[in-house]
């Protein structure tokens, strides 16, 4: 890695902007950086122009037969050289030995992966000696005041139920998610 950086000024692609990725959103926006989000439901010609000037390309997408190997060889030749990319969604999202390959040759300047394609990884997998990979153990969300959450969560979708009012975050099983 050459150095560290803030995010100051760093353009932010979050592909996954629902509800979690806006909330991000917000947490970016003070310290400077600059967010495009993308959506599952984002065209071909939205992800292809995010991507080219991303600095970070944060996934949060979920796990569908639409998005599976979605950052493939082909998406990441769209990715501005050096860009980091961030999978804090699912492991099947990423095409690992596409992954690979793009660190190697410099297409990405590195990766922070929370969840791996497979998952666990395996010990032989290349990403563990690269340089320019942080891989954590998949506990993005395993935060101390993760029941709190989840109370709140519940709290606020009961209430809605109680007051008549639609509690958003449905379900769409078509889409399934």
């Amino acid at each position: 890695m050459d150095g560290l950086w803030t995010l100051r000024g760093r353009h932010v692609v979050v592909w996954g902007h629902g509800h979690i990725g806006k909330k991000l959103e917000a947490m970016l926006a003070p310290l400077g950086a600059t967010v495009t989000g993308l959506r599952s439901r984002s065209t071909t010609r939205e992800i292809d122009a995010a991507l080219a000037s991303a600095d970070d390309v944060v996934l949060l997408l979920p796990d569908t037969p639409d998005t599976r190997g979605i950052v493939n060889a082909a998406r990441l030749a769209h990715v501005r050289p050096g860009a980091w990319l961030l999978n804090l969604g699912r492991g099947s999202l990423v095409v690992t030995d596409d992954l690979v390959a793009a660190l190697k040759d410099g297409t990405l300047g590195g990766a922070l992966l929370d969840v791996t394609d497979p998952e666990p990884l395996p010990p032989e997998s290349p990403l563990w000696g690269m340089e320019n990979v942080v891989i954590t153990p998949h506990v993005g969300s395993a935060t101390a005041d993760v029941l709190d959450r989840a109370a709140d969560f519940t709290r606020g979708f009961l209430g809605d139920l109680a007051a008549g009012r639609d509690p958003g975050n449905r379900v769409d099983l078509t889409r399934g998610y």
